[in-house]
């Protein structure tokens, strides 16, 4: 058996810590409203800027830009966020939080403090 290298093992500790964390505020938060914690990190990621650029959004996510186009398409289904196009150039697809993705966001949190 192949012993693994130091920079295996501490990727293999942060998927561990990850799921935790996921655990830890799952059962603390109750409930999510069907959001899953990377769509609640977009949502926060996104309230933090008016408008984020998509490359922005899966750069903070540590994600590839089709995976952050894909969880983009699940908010903007949901209505929680909203995308606009660079009127100068139609390649740059900012994206910004509806009024429902502030109300799903600051449930989020509510739960959170209780």
């Amino acid at each position: 058996m192949k012993k693994r290298s130091t920079a295996e093992k501490i990727i293999s500790l942060m998927f561990n810590m990850g799921r935790a964390i996921k655990k830890q505020c799952l059962e603390s938060c109750g409930r999510t409203d069907g959001l899953s914690i990377l769509q609640i990190e977009a949502l926060w990621h996104v309230k933090e800027g008016k408008e984020v650029l998509m490359k922005d959004l899966a750069s903070h996510l540590f994600i590839a830009p089709p995976s952050a186009t894909s969880l983009t398409d699940d908010l903007v289904k949901a209505k929680l966020v909203k995308r606009s196009e660079d009127k100068k150039d139609r390649r740059t697809t900012a994206i910004s939080l509806t009024p429902k993705g502030k109300r799903a966001l600051a449930n989020f949190l509510k739960k959170r403090m209780e």
